[in-house]
């Protein structure tokens, strides 16, 4: 499993910690994890040698990279499934990618860049890709250098045998990877949640929430109202795919985080990551929650609000 911030000797955020009951948080190191190796708004989310580059010199914790695979069985840091003229990755072979994008990396490429210096967040994005990355880490020895995300569970049970000295996050929610499955998943995740006269109020009570937000925080108020189907299921629901998995960890987007369901999460030793927070605001409800990690795009305006200004210059 990928060390901690205290462990690696990074300076400490403070966050509420893994608690030892039900509401008993302390303070504790949080980590900052680099979404997209900083690169999420270069073309196609593919991080270049100068990415790598930044995240090391301000300091990422830990840096999560996309993994496509090429036609000819490379694994590829990339975030976007397709490039600009619509081509598939997995229809494109290392040489034809790179006549797209001279810059694009493979994982092995970033691996050696990186040195060994930072431990990495591995985020599959095709199953073609958990295939390879399985067999390449078969063939290494600083496994604890690696931890792997994705929301498809499958993948994650195929890498528990082929790597399983590597730690598994299981992301959440899964609303499916075609945009057609999303309105079905919402709808029935919302009247699983709300289909009881409890949940019909509460469903009152979180709809007029997110109303009196809206004025002042349209992205928050929305994100809430987005939220409703698994925020109240998932502390219910997230344990059976982490047995599953042998998991370590649990990637929750920040919609869905909340304090019971990171309590839950601890009392089962497994931590918590929120991904992407980049508002300071989501960011400090998060982090009160009790949660082990945020991904970020911002890293520097999430580190100041924080740390504080001297705890950043220093």
């Amino acid at each position: 499993m990928v060390s901690t911030p205290a462990a690696r000797g990074t300076r400490p955020r403070q966050a509420r910690a893994v608690p030892e009951a039900s509401g008993d948080h302390a303070s504790r190191p949080i980590e900052f994890i680099g979404h997209a190796a900083l690169a999420i708004h270069r073309r196609g989310g593919a991080p270049t040698r100068r990415h790598l580059d930044h995240a090391l010199h301000v300091g990422v914790d830990r840096l999560e990279i996309d993994l496509c695979s090429s036609a000819d069985a490379a694994l590829v840091v990339r975030h976007d499934l397709a490039v600009a003229g619509g081509r598939f990755v997995g229809d494109m072979t290392l040489a034809e990618l790179r006549r797209d994008d001279p810059q694009l990396l493979t994982l092995d490429e970033v691996v050696e860049h990186l040195g060994g210096h930072m431990p990495l967040l591995l985020d599959l994005k095709t199953a073609r890709a958990a295939d390879l990355l399985g067999r390449w880490l078969s063939g290494r020895r600083d496994l604890a250098d690696f931890a792997i995300c994705t929301e498809n569970v499958a993948w994650l049970l195929l890498l528990r045998f082929a790597a399983p000295r590597v730690a598994r996050w299981p992301s959440f929610p899964d609303i499916g990877d075609r945009s057609a499955n999303h309105v079905r998943r919402v709808v029935a995740g919302l009247w699983r949640t709300h289909a009881s006269v409890h949940g019909l109020r509460q469903g009152v009570v979180d709809i007029h929430r997110a109303a009196r937000q809206l004025p002042r925080s349209p992205s928050a108020s929305l994100g809430h109202l987005a939220g409703l189907p698994w925020r109240a299921r998932l502390p219910l629901d997230f344990a059976g795919p982490c047995e599953d998995v042998a998991a370590a960890g649990i990637c929750v987007h920040h919609w869905q985080i909340s304090e019971r369901l990171v309590d839950e999460a601890h009392r089962a030793g497994v931590l918590v990551n929120s991904w992407t927070v980049n508002s300071v605001a989501v960011a400090e409800g998060v982090i009160a929650t009790g949660v082990d990690s945020v991904t970020t795009d911002r890293l520097d305006m999430l580190r100041l609000s924080v740390e504080g200004p001297a705890l950043v210059a220093g």
